[in-house]
């Protein structure tokens, strides 16, 4: 067993066996501040089979990627995480099962969210961010970019199970300046992070500026 795994619980289930009641409901919005102008907004085209399940039990959350994690739910992603550390969540636990593959914008924005929830406060050394069952090559890539050494990682082992149903996450729409901002914050944060990460998309970043600025 890990330090990971042993932080988590060993081979406990995720939550406790009771059924869990919803936070929200199913038309929860997931941004953090109210929209006031809608008009140049268009839905974010999410590729077919792709989803984000949500389950929490405080102080816990569960959270599923499903299909392929990328700039298209990182929005959403990013706003769920924020709001659900706001009502006291103390542990997220990601599910990357059925995640097939992971962009460097979700990769970008997982890292910032790990840093900026910090550890647990009585266990210091465990994330609060923890990744489970990621395939070799989504945990290859968050290896390569440095993001991996900012969560903690573990088996399955049978404790993701539900004691509930958990809700999709509804996907917000968004203005493309609004995406390419979510695109370029995490390629920064990654560029930070990893010095060979500078070199990998430094391209990537001023195309972004370079848009923003036209736009402004």
């Amino acid at each position: 067993m890990s330090r990971d795994e042993a932080a988590w619980g060993g081979g406990a289930r995720f939550g406790s066996a009771r059924r869990a009641s919803p936070v929200w409901g199913a038309h929860w919005d997931p941004c953090l501040d109210p929209v006031a102008d809608r008009a140049d907004r268009t839905p974010v085209m999410v590729p077919s089979g792709s989803k984000i399940l949500v389950w929490v039990e405080p102080p816990e959350a569960y959270i599923r990627l499903v299909g392929r994690a990328a700039l298209e739910g990182a929005r959403d992603f990013k706003a769920l995480v924020r709001r659900l550390d706001h009502e006291g969540i103390r542990r997220f636990c990601l599910d990357l099962q059925e995640c097939k593959i992971m962009d460097s914008t979700f990769s970008g924005v997982l890292a910032a969210l790990a840093t900026d929830l910090g550890p647990l406060a009585d266990e210091p050394n465990c994330s609060r961010l923890v990744l489970v069952g990621p395939n070799d090559r989504v945990r290859d890539l968050l290896d390569n970019l440095g993001v991996l050494q900012l969560v903690a990682v573990v088996s399955p082992d049978g404790r993701m199970e539900r004691p509930g149903p958990a809700q999709e996450l509804v996907r917000e729409a968004a203005t493309k300046d609004e995406v390419a901002e979510c695109c370029l914050e995490a390629h920064r944060f990654l560029e930070k992070l990893h010095p060979e990460n500078r070199a990998r998309f430094a391209e990537v970043t001023r195309l972004l500026e370079q848009q923003l600025q036209s736009s402004r």
